[in-house]
């Protein structure tokens, strides 16, 4: 409704409080928020509305406590839309975003007065989908070790009960730590694709390459083709990892328009992610770490800002994949061979699907989404 307010009931978190944000902006809840934080990056946060807010929530030692009188107008969307009305969509965005930033930078700090001795930082949840909150804390914190689980969100829930009740069980779950990237899903068998080929024989013309196909892909992405590719397991969880992505040429400064409007069907301001060989990480980026599942961003140095434009927010970030060969071979060697052609070891990776459809699951899934 327009007007529930979750504090009353005792469930106020960061996390709700964003997507009603979300919701008021007339995106998707729990869907979107990504967007309001790609919005955000046009933005400036208003002064009002945020020092209000950051009086109502306060981050202790026992955990982030809310004034529930004080936050319940944040929960009605007829208020927060008259303050969109005020202060514009992209102040609104960059005011929520300014304030998960600084509540959670200030938790984590009170938490690390806490447990001195503890220089590693794991994050779950929703609200560590946030990649610039992810930065705030690689910037701003202590921690220069951050790992965000790459499934994230609720699905998550479902490897850590597994691996509690493993280890409730007495099994031996060391072998985990081995595992750098969550290719655990599906493989698409060689028989299904060919009875897929056959469905739509008559909308598309088939040509096999062989199995050295990320050369031939290399060379298109660096002609400045839109590539789709789907090979191996599929990733699990919310980031197309290069084994059910769209690619393509960041170099092009008009491919990420041309990816948004007329593939994706999504908003032009909305930035994508660059799949980056790790021998390139620290030529490209002022400060970084090795991190492999686009959960957390990094500033380009300036630069580099218009040899890859397409690979950069408006911010000056970019929320990179960097490949090494062990991690996925076909797809570390289909970039390598962009590297050789364009001087740059990057592409674009997004997820390989329609906009609101789920990442193409099946053969049938593939060459439907690739026709529309």
């Amino acid at each position: 409704s327009k007007t529930d307010h979750p504090v009353s009931g005792g469930i106020a978190s960061l996390g709700y409080l964003y997507s009603r944000f979300t919701q008021a902006l007339g995106l998707r809840r729990y869907s979107d928020e990504g967007k309001v934080e790609a919005l955000a990056a046009f933005g400036k946060k208003d002064e009002t509305l945020y020092e209000h807010m950051h009086r109502c929530i306060q981050p202790t030692e026992e955990g982030i406590q809310y004034d529930a009188n004080a936050l319940s107008s944040y929960f009605d969307l007829s208020f927060l839309q008259s303050q969109i009305e005020r202060i514009g969509k992209e102040n609104f965005a960059a005011t929520i975003q300014a304030l998960l930033e600084d509540i959670v930078v200030e938790y984590i700090d009170t938490l690390a007065k806490q447990y001195p001795d503890i220089e590693a930082l794991c994050l779950s949840g929703g609200v560590s989908a946030n990649i610039i909150m992810s930065l705030n804390l690689y910037e701003r914190t202590r921690f220069k070790k951050i790992f965000v689980v790459p499934p994230m969100g609720d699905e998550g829930v479902a490897m850590g009960s597994a691996l509690l009740k493993a280890l409730d069980m007495g099994e031996d779950i060391s072998w985990i730590r081995d595992l750098q990237m969550p290719y655990f899903g599906n493989r698409i068998e060689k028989k299904e694709i060919e009875h897929a080929i056959e469905i739509f024989r008559e909308t598309i013309s088939v040509q096999y390459i062989g199995d050295e196909w990320y050369n031939e892909a290399g060379i298109s992405v660096a002609k400045k083709k839109i590539v789709a590719i789907v090979h191996g397991r599929m990733e699990f969880g919310p980031r197309a990892l290069g084994n059910r992505s769209i690619i393509a040429n960041p170099t092009d400064p008009d491919i990420k328009q041309t990816i948004n409007l007329k593939v994706k069907k999504r908003p032009e301001y909305q930035p994508f992610c660059p799949s980056i060989l790790e021998e390139e990480r620290k030529r490209l980026f002022k400060e970084s770490f090795k991190h492999k599942h686009m959960a957390i961003a990094f500033r380009v140095k300036e630069e580099f800002h218009d040899k890859i434009p397409s690979a950069i927010h408006i911010d000056g970030t970019a929320r990179p994949q960097f490949v090494e060969e062990f991690d996925n071979p076909a797809y570390y060697r289909m970039i390598k061979k962009v590297k050789e052609i364009t001087g740059f070891g990057v592409v674009i990776n997004t997820s390989f699907n329609l906009h609101g459809r789920t990442i193409v699951h099946t053969a049938e899934d593939t060459i439907r989404d690739f026709i529309d």
